[in-house]
């Protein structure tokens, strides 16, 4: 664009040099100044286009390099994002599922207290447990050896001999049965 305008700018020069009436002398010595002034123009016009050229250039580099910089970032997190989205919706899921017991819960009790009163009330509430006797332990008997014949024997006769002495009693009573 710089370039159009010192061309113009040039050429414009030389032709208002051209209309001008003067000696030939003078008017070529003016030509020469304007063509002079048209070219360094043209010259510094492109310099400078060039030169914006170059920075735009620069500029539209940094730029793309921005934009894969940023894919590659999004690329990177996409996976956290999703992983984040999805406990975010279940826990979501999950409260709103609390609240709807909660709800279900409050109506079913508003319900069965219209219905039977607070004597439904205190038969939901948690009974005591009755406190469970702690049974002695039995003293554990040493083992015994097998018994043999003869011990047997003689255990056997001093039943019989108590039952003889108590025969009267209620022991005897209960034999004779």
């Amino acid at each position: 664009m710089s370039k159009i305008i010192a061309a113009m700018a040039g050429t414009i020069t030389s032709a208002a040099l051209a209309l001008i009436p003067m000696p030939f002398h003078q008017w070529a010595n003016f030509r020469a100044a304007g063509a002079i002034g048209a070219l360094s123009s043209s010259i510094v016009g492109y310099c400078i286009s060039n030169r914006r050229k170059q920075r735009q250039l620069a500029i539209d580099k940094w730029e793309f390099q921005q934009e894969q910089e940023q894919r590659l970032i999004a690329e990177a997190t996409r996976p956290i994002a999703i992983q984040v989205a999805t406990t975010k919706m279940q826990t979501q899921a999950e409260y709103a599922l609390a609240d709807h017991r909660d709800d279900v819960s409050a109506a079913y009790t508003a319900v069965m207290i219209d219905k039977y009163g607070e004597n439904w009330v205190r038969s939901q509430l948690p009974q005591p447990e009755p406190e469970q006797v702690a049974l002695p332990e039995l003293e554990s008997e040493p083992e015994h050896e097998p018994e043999t014949v003869e011990s047997l024997a003689a255990k056997k006769t001093k039943l019989l001999g108590f039952i003889n002495e108590h025969e009267g009693g209620w022991i005897g009573q209960c034999m004779k049965k």
